[in-house]
């Protein structure tokens, strides 16, 4: 999870870096922002790790 949570974090700056000192044209606030997609990933981020270790484990 240190690896998902990471990468999350990296992307939230880069997108903060990216829009600069006008972060409120694109983006009401800067919370959604870093806690947007968090959960919403963290379950896509299990379930593809999940279905991987099983199909390795499988065959």
């Amino acid at each position: 999870f240190i690896f998902y949570f990471l990468a999350s974090v990296l992307l939230s700056v880069l997108l903060v870096l990216k829009a600069g000192r006008r972060w409120n044209k694109y983006f009401k606030s800067r919370r959604p922002l870093f806690t947007g997609g968090l959960i919403g990933g963290l379950f896509t981020y299990v379930l593809f790790w999940t279905f991987l270790y099983g199909m390795v484990h499988v065959y």
